[in-house]
C-alpha cells in the first residue's frame, strides 16, 4: 500500500498538472514582508519541474 501512495501523482501547487512525486520540489514561501519572515507565515509548495524554473528565475 505504501508502494502505491508514493507512485500516486501529485499536482503542482501553481499549475495543477498532476506530476509523479519523484519529480515534484518543495519550495519555501511567505507572502510576508518581514525580514526574517514570521515562521507561521511560511508555506512549503510542491511544484512540478517547468514551475520550478520559472519560480528560480523570480
Amino acid at each position: 500500500m505504501i508502494k502505491t501512495e508514493l507512485l500516486t501523482p501529485l499536482p503542482c501547487r501553481w499549475c495543477a498538472t498532476l506530476t509523479a512525486p519523484t519529480e515534484l520540489q518543495t519550495v519555501k514561501v511567505t507572502r510576508s514582508m518581514q525580514n526574517p519572515p514570521p515562521p507561521d507565515s511560511i508555506e512549503e509548495w510542491l511544484l512540478c519541474p517547468r514551475c520550478l524554473e520559472h519560480y528560480e528565475k523570480m
